[in-house]
């Protein structure tokens, strides 16, 4: 078992989703899969997987025991180990609170006096990404993937505060673009599979610079 730790922070819509439709593609997740895999073994560490989206509680439930099942079944298949997803970040709904959830893996996004949904995201998803970077001692590097606004504040986090990296997809908004690491001209997961393969060959040709370096 690799002791170093990535956290992978995954938007839904528009990154492992598909954004117009919502459907999710089993053979493009595969593909995804194998890019996690091999960061995996290029870095020596094992990835943590997170979903951050504004989706309701229940609808997220859905797409975790999904996702396991295909990671699951990745792992039969290719005799690798990669984790459930670890945890995620949702809406509950009105009048169901965390102490009242039975699935525990699913963070709420805090309450907020506001109406602005917009607000109530990108605060959700900025605690969520913070609880957890302060909570891995063993970390080694941080990745979100990312196309809306209410991305922003957790990538300008994660660049800011700790080691890491960020993807998005063409399909990604204007400002998240701006301080994207990895940019794609594919959308959807196409775009977050070719943003991770960018950094996969980012990372062995550091490996490789540094190697060198200690060699001399």
């Amino acid at each position: 078992m690799n002791n170093k730790v990535i956290l992978m922070f995954c938007d839904l819509e528009g990154t492992l989703l598909n954004e117009k439709n919502g459907t999710l593609d089993g053979r493009k997740l595969s593909r995804f899969l194998d890019q996690i895999n091999k960061l995996q073994e290029t870095t020596k560490s094992t990835v943590y997987l997170h979903l951050l989206s504004p989706i309701p509680l229940n609808i997220m439930e859905k797409v975790l025991d999904k996702l396991d099942t295909y990671i699951a079944k990745y792992n039969r298949e290719n005799r690798t180990f990669i984790r459930d997803i670890q945890g995620a970040t949702a809406s509950y709904p009105i009048g169901i609170t965390q102490q009242e959830n039975t699935y525990d893996r699913i963070a709420p996004f805090p309450e907020r006096a506001t109406n602005n949904f917009y607000d109530i995201a990108a605060e959700g998803k900025l605690e969520y990404v913070m609880k957890w970077i302060r909570g891995i001692n063993n970390l080694n590097f941080c990745i979100y993937a990312g196309n809306g606004r209410n991305d922003f504040k957790a990538i300008d986090y994660i660049k800011k505060n700790s080691k890491g990296y960020s993807i998005c997809p063409d399909n990604s908004r204007r400002t998240v673009k701006g301080i994207a690491d990895f940019k794609s001209d594919d959308s959807d997961i196409d775009g977050v599979i070719d943003g991770l393969d960018k950094l996969n060959k980012y990372l062995i040709e550091k490996n490789r610079n540094e190697d060198t370096r200690d060699e001399r």
